[in-house]
């Protein structure tokens, strides 16, 4: 399913210019941990973006508690109804620039109960193509560029091995950069890779990186995570900038670095 030919496709940046690539997911509004302050100062550095961007949506929008999952449908602080206008009202401003929306596991809730896809009415909304990955094409200063974005599966315990999982879970795609969510986690790597490069002398070796970056989440600290002792995630998001040379450069927005008078406490949340 392609989205409207109104997204642009074909970039020319001058000096100075960069291309803005913006995943953002993991935002579990209607969790009582959502941090909804972090989510507004998000929309609010989206909207000061005057370069051009492509957005991406991560899943997890919404929480959506269930009863078949412990204690989740009497937890959450906002009906689902409410969750998913507040999903579509934070999200209309940037429709245009929004290229995909990915379904996480919390919108696969419903689907699997009832049959029911959350994302495709949220993504109805916004004109914008979804489902469970994504490959994107464009073009920078004449070099086609490939982004692959799925929300992710599966759960692991530490930075080191969030990022092995993330290079295992996607060994099979050849993309740029690979973007994943799920595991709340922010920050980008890359990892240089040989390709062979065909031309009338025969078969040279180049060397052509491949980045992996997870996107972050907006969850404060408490609920599951305190419950299980997982480490502390404070919330964040990231940009990844293509400058005019074809430069990736990460941006991470992490809230304890930006507006650390939004980060709560470790141990506001007691049950």
């Amino acid at each position: 399913m392609l989205k409207d030919e109104g997204l642009q496709y074909d970039y020319n940046l001058d000096y100075k210019e960069v291309l803005y690539l913006v995943p953002v997911g993991d935002m579990h509004i209607g969790s009582p941990e959502c941090n909804h302050k972090y989510l507004k100062y998000w929309s609010d550095v989206i909207s000061r973006i005057k370069a051009p961007k492509r957005v991406y949506l991560m899943g997890d929008l919404i929480e959506m508690g269930t009863k078949k999952l412990a204690n989740s449908s009497f937890q959450q602080c906002m009906r689902p109804g409410k969750q998913i206008k507040f999903a579509k009202k934070l999200l209309k401003p940037f429709a245009e620039d929004i290229v995909f929306g990915a379904i996480g596991n919390h919108e696969e809730r419903l689907i699997k109960d009832y049959d029911f896809d959350i994302m495709e009415g949220i993504a109805d909304d916004l004109g914008i193509p979804w489902g469970y990955q994504y490959k994107d094409s464009f073009m920078v200063n004449g070099e086609k560029k490939i982004i692959y974005l799925q929300h992710g599966a599966g759960s692991t315990k530490w930075h080191y091995t969030a990022e092995s999982k993330h290079i295992r879970d996607t060994q099979h795609v050849n993309a740029d950069i690979l973007f994943q969510g799920h595991n709340h986690r922010c920050g980008a790597f890359r990892i240089p890779h040989m390709v062979a490069n065909f031309n009338r002398n025969g078969i040279d070796m180049d060397i052509k990186p491949i980045w992996y970056c997870m996107t972050g989440g907006f969850l404060k600290y408490g609920g599951y995570a305190k419950a299980k002792q997982l480490p502390p995630l404070p919330e964040s998001f990231i940009h990844i900038k293509i400058n005019e040379n074809h430069r990736i450069i990460p941006e991470p927005f992490y809230i304890d670095e930006r507006v650390p008078e939004l980060l709560e406490p470790l141990g506001v949340h007691s049950v």
